[in-house]
């Protein structure tokens, strides 16, 4: 049956009316159609959009694999460049010491040290020169050997021999307490200068120590003899250069076994200022003995130079086992340098005699009343509470040109706390004190 037929059947009404209702379904039908179509349309857009999508992540997740693989592969190749780069360290390691080891043995020297020098500055050498400088800065503070304070070579003498001999056309005599064998000029001692009078000729000074130098030259100026230098202006004199008082007792302090902390640069230091105020009236006075090391030294160095002096050598004797060092921020000292006491330390300076040793804190205990006047006092108490108390406590009692020595102001990065409180105490006494900073790391403040 035709849809007209059927629904004529179904809805009887007139034809026009019948007519215009099958347009309209009609057309609905077509739009349903059209709706239809546009759906699919779009739903296969939609699946052709997903399938192109999981193509490119698929795609996506092939060159992540590759950048893997590549990444895989460039670390292998980075660490197979760090194995060549420190094989190729390693390498210049061993060149520069195979250097070393000729400039040390006298190989090569000039080569050897010219190539030293010259690569001071260069980057791949850094590690290694610092390590070395660092190193022998380290050796020198705690030992005593010839090599550092020996300062004539043998190529020094020699040069001068030959450059002052064709510059003055006459005979050249060697003074000289190296003790070499001079093969190529005459060698004299001191004692022998006045046979040498009217003599033309001119004498070469080779000595180690100026206070061998000095009597040389009183006696050549005597006899009217010129001389010349027999080494360099460099390395420069020490005190014990200087001061043979400081030489002989840093030499037997050194060969003697000391317990703890043998400093010779410090030590030295010390001397000299025992030496300087050798006139002044008051005490020597140490604040932080620990096992007694800079004490003998000091003592052993007054016997010598006949320096008479009280001394007093102050610590807890128990080392930073108190109170204050456990609360301070200072934190490095806490329950540190416990291995002392105060048998041991007398035991240790059982060699001498007018000296007396304190038990006591700095920070809150009084000095002993017997003490008047001070001529020198070394602060050695490391932590920025000890220091700033002691600095405090020992002010008033510096007689007018004696000196407060601070022994840890340099020695930093350790020590910054005892440096912080030096600086503290200088800005608050500024009018009392002249600071005088020492290559050692020491700092002489000066009474007034």
């Amino acid at each position: 049956m035709k849809l007209k037929e059927w629904l004529k059947k179904i809805f009887p009404m007139p034809a026009a009316s019948l007519h215009k209702r099958m347009d309209i379904v009609q057309e609905q039908i077509n739009m349903l159609r059209v709706v239809e179509e546009k759906q699919n349309k779009r739903w296969i857009s939609i699946v052709e959009q997903q399938e192109s999508f999981m193509e490119q992540q698929e795609n996506f997740r092939k060159r992540q694999d590759d950048f893997f693989v590549l990444q895989e592969s460039f670390r292998k190749q980075q660490g197979e460049f760090f194995v060549l780069q420190e094989g190729f360290r390693k390498q210049q390691d061993e060149v520069l010491k195979s250097q070393a080891q000729k400039l040390l043995t006298c190989d090569l020297r000039p080569v050897s040290e010219k190539v030293l020098i010259e690569n001071l500055e260069n980057p791949t050498y850094f590690h290694w020169e610092q390590k070395i400088h660092n190193s022998l800065c380290r050796y020198e503070n705690y030992h005593f050997p010839a090599a550092f304070y020996s300062r004539i070579t043998i190529e020094d003498i020699n040069n001068k021999i030959k450059s002052f001999t064709d510059r003055f056309n006459k005979k050249c005599v060697v003074l000289t307490d190296t003790g070499f064998k001079i093969k190529n000029a005459e060698t004299a001692c001191i004692e022998d200068i006045p046979k040498y009078r009217g003599a033309d000729i001119f004498f070469l000074l080779a000595f180690n120590f100026d206070w061998n130098a000095r009597r040389a030259v009183e006696m050549l100026s005597q006899y009217s003899l010129p001389y010349l230098p027999g080494g360099r202006e460099l390395p420069l004199a020490k005190y014990y250069h200087i001061d043979k008082n400081a030489f002989d007792t840093l030499l037997e302090e050194s060969v003697s076994g000391p317990k703890a902390h043998f400093c010779p640069p410090d030590f030295a230091n010390i001397f000299q200022a025992l030496y300087v105020t050798r006139d002044l009236p008051g005490d020597y006075m140490e604040i932080g003995a620990f096992q007694g090391s800079s004490a003998r030294a000091a003592l052993n160095y007054m016997n010598r130079a006949g320096i008479r002096r009280k001394s007093y050598f102050l610590d807890t004797y128990e080392g930073f086992a108190y109170e204050e060092a456990r609360d301070s921020m200072d934190a490095l000292w806490q329950d540190g340098h416990t291995d002392t006491s105060v048998s041991g330390v007398r035991e240790y300076l059982s060699d001498y005699n007018n000296y007396e040793l304190v038990k006591a804190n700095i920070i809150r205990d009084t000095l002993p009343e017997g003490i008047k006047q001070i001529a020198v006092c070394n602060v050695d108490v490391d932590m920025y509470e000890a220091v700033a108390a002691a600095l405090e406590r020992v002010k008033g009692l510096i007689v007018p040109g004696g000196i407060i020595i601070a022994e840890d102001f340099g020695h930093t990065p350790a020590l910054i706390g005892a440096q912080k409180a030096t600086i503290d105490f200088i800005s608050a006494h500024r009018d009392s004190f002249i600071p005088l900073y020492l290559e050692s790391g020491q700092m002489f403040l000066i009474k007034r």
